[in-house]
């Protein structure tokens, strides 16, 4: 696991590279040849619903577990779900059941689904989410097969690109990063591999103002956040009544709305003494549906620290132990759906997520992109509190389905 530091909102990078060998020149769209032709709308189904919480949970869990730095944790569920469907529309045989059974459901109806989903999202001037994805094409050695940019292009809207892969393209796809999360992500690549051939990206912008305010008189400088190795670091924290709790056996926390209600930001703290790492590790879908139906509507003193911080993943290792395999071998994986190179077989080399997140007296701004590489073989009112002053979970939620678009541990002010 690998943290990087930037300073400014939440974002999440998750990305899939094609892999090959050989170089060209600039740039050139294609999305004009690949507008949206189907005219289903698709449909948020319980199915769907079900699956992507599953996945997120399992995924975050193994996420947890992969860590050894006992860090601060941040996991886009839904930027990974996207991109790694996004090449799913590639897959074929053995490749694509594993990689539909690791969704939960085929490809057809997640592909409906995700864009019933997106195009239902809440937005407006003080709480956005907005999501883009793009396809780069190295300009020689990969030949993409139209149905695959067409599949992504009617579902995802992805903007499909034919470019060089030099330093022009790295410049390129920084500067799309940066147009796509508002100047969070400036920064995606440094090069691209000679092998790469592929380039897909999801950017995950979440930008919001809490729905009540903090006045000056509810902020409290330099205050105690006991970090998870014991030492503690001075803080600010914000005040404030909340009327939502939650539990999770002895684990209490809360549920904050940001502006129109749509979209919250719960948290739960552990009780003393347990691990936040093995109380991370402990969620699933089942505990969070629990979380979120039982919550209590009451009176909840809150104290909240502001926190920034970004956290880097490599995700292959998290697709392996949920099931996913053949599409990382050369031998196995079967992406002729996607294209052919000349090359040799196409598999995927490489899945990585960046993730920055700034909770702040102002709201949360939250940013993922994603990137992958594939290589050739070449009730009673009650007044409770809740002070997260030591380690705790947390997670963005779109009210309504109750999934979260974003799940993280905050363990150490230090790692600010």
């Amino acid at each position: 696991m690998k943290k990087s530091k930037i300073a400014l909102a939440l974002m999440l990078v998750l990305s899939m590279l094609f892999a090959s060998s050989c170089e060209t020149i600039a740039a050139v769209e294609l999305s004009a040849d690949y507008t949206r032709t189907s005219d289903d709308e698709g449909e948020v189904t319980d199915e769907f619903v079900d699956a992507l919480t599953s996945l997120s949970f399992s995924m975050f869990s193994e996420i947890v577990s992969e860590d050894e730095e006992n860090s601060n944790l941040l996991f886009s569920p839904l930027s990974a779900a996207i991109c790694i469907a996004m090449v799913t529309n590639g897959a074929d045989g053995e490749t694509l059941s594993q990689l539909e059974d690791f969704f939960g459901m085929d490809i057809a109806s997640l592909n409906r689904a995700v864009y019933a989903y997106i195009s239902s999202l809440y937005t407006a001037d003080d709480c956005s989410v907005s999501l883009a994805n793009s396809i780069w094409v190295r300009n020689e050695r990969i030949t993409v097969k139209e149905s695959f940019l067409q599949t992504n292009a009617d579902w995802y809207g992805a903007d499909a690109y034919s470019a060089p892969f030099d330093s022009s393209t790295v410049d390129d796809i920084n500067k799309w990063c940066q147009d796509n999360t508002d100047g969070l992500i400036d920064k995606m690549l440094d090069e691209i591999e000679d092998d790469v051939v592929m380039i897909l990206i999801n950017s995950l912008l979440f930008d919001a103002q809490w729905e009540t305010k903090y006045e000056n008189s509810n902020i409290s400088a330099s205050e105690n956040f006991t970090n998870y190795d014991g030492t503690t670091s001075k803080v600010t924290m914000m005040y404030s009544d909340e009327n939502t709790y939650i539990t999770y056996g002895d684990a209490a926390g809360i549920v904050k709305n940001y502006a129109g209600g749509e979209y919250s930001f719960a948290a739960l703290l552990p009780s003393e003494g347990t691990d936040v790492y093995e109380f991370a590790k402990s969620l699933d879908s089942e505990a969070w549906e629990s979380i979120w139906e039982n919550s209590v509507l009451t009176s909840v003193s809150t104290v909240i620290p502001e926190f920034s911080y970004s956290y880097d993943v490599e995700l292959i290792n998290v697709m392996k132990a949920l099931g996913v395999t053949d599409i990382f071998d050369a031998t196995t994986s079967d992406l002729s759906n996607l294209g052919s190179s000349t090359g040799g077989n196409l598999f995927v080399s490489r899945v990585e997520q960046k993730t920055y997140i700034e909770v702040s007296r102002n709201g949360t701004k939250a940013a993922a992109i994603t990137h992958a590489e594939v290589t050739d073989e070449c009730a009673d009112v009650t007044e409770y509190v809740v002070r997260l002053d030591r380690p705790f979970v947390y997670a963005i939620v779109e009210n309504e389905t109750g999934l979260p678009l974003f799940i993280g541990v905050y363990s150490c002010a230090e790692a600010e």
